[in-house]
């Protein structure tokens, strides 16, 4: 990989930071290939005081606007460059809804992506995966296979990296679970290679229930810190601006190269 190329990886891979609060939404690093038996692992923390959040009528038992007590989610994300463009992805996550019900959840996600094509600034990616565990919609537990196409852009501007990534897809289900998702990210450096500014949304919406208790719209900023080649550190904030999700949190995440 060009020095160029770890340039965008090192902005792109932050993208995925956050976005598993709920099982449907899927953590993704874009569509940049790690280079083979590169690896990476990404720990994040989201906790919703009960002072950062109103009241909400959602009913996604991971959403933390459902509740007036403290809640949090801890994730480990990790991805493993197989080679020829391949990179597997594998995801577990713990949400402790609070106190208040003392309820636990725990999810799960592996999968392939393929980076299928590079044209100047641009590259693209497709990715295949197969989640299990709790769900926005409680009919829709279990397990339920997602397919993405992945777009990505880059430049240098001077000394620092900007990049800009879409990503959309399904669930690939036989039922009212089945619905589109897209997710948007873009990064830009403050510092060259130390720090950057990102800003991200989550859109999810069921395919056969169209309507604001069935559609998620999630926006998230944030600063990551590079502290060395192989560890970096994020903070920031996320709020959700539909029925479905009102929710009101903050996150931290370390995420390391090996």
């Amino acid at each position: 990989m060009t020095n160029r190329g770890k340039g965008w990886r090192f902005a792109a891979v932050l993208t995925g930071l956050g976005s598993g609060l709920a099982a449907e939404q899927t953590a993704s690093a874009g569509p940049w290939p790690l280079a083979r038996k590169e690896k990476l692992s990404i720990t994040t923390l989201v906790a919703a005081p009960a002072a950062l959040r109103g009241p909400t009528q959602s009913d996604d038992p991971l959403d933390f606007g459902s509740e007036s007590a403290d809640a949090a989610v801890i994730e480990t994300y990790a991805e493993w460059g197989l080679g020829a463009g391949f990179t597997a992805i594998g995801k577990a996550q713990t949400a402790w809804q609070g106190p208040a019900t003392g309820q636990t959840t725990g999810s799960y996600e592996f999968g392939l992506r393929r980076t299928i094509a590079r044209r100047g600034d641009f590259v693209f990616a497709w990715q295949a995966s197969l989640a299990g565990g709790p769900s926005q919609n409680e009919a829709c537990a279990g397990e339920r296979a997602e397919l993405r196409l992945l777009a990505g852009w880059g430049r240098k501007f001077g000394r620092r990296n900007a990049f800009a990534a879409l990503e959309s897809g399904g669930r690939v289900r036989t039922d009212a679970c089945a619905g589109v998702k897209t997710d948007f990210a873009l990064g830009v450096e403050l510092v060259p290679n130390r720090l950057q500014f990102l800003s991200q949304s989550f859109f999810d919406l069921d395919r056969e229930r169209r309507n604001s208790r069935n559609l998620t719209l999630k926006f998230q900023q944030s600063l990551v810190l590079r502290v060395s080649p192989k560890w970096s550190a994020q903070i920031g904030g996320r709020f959700g601006v539909t029925e479905q999700s009102r929710e009101r949190s903050a996150l931290v995440a370390l995420w390391r190269r090996f």
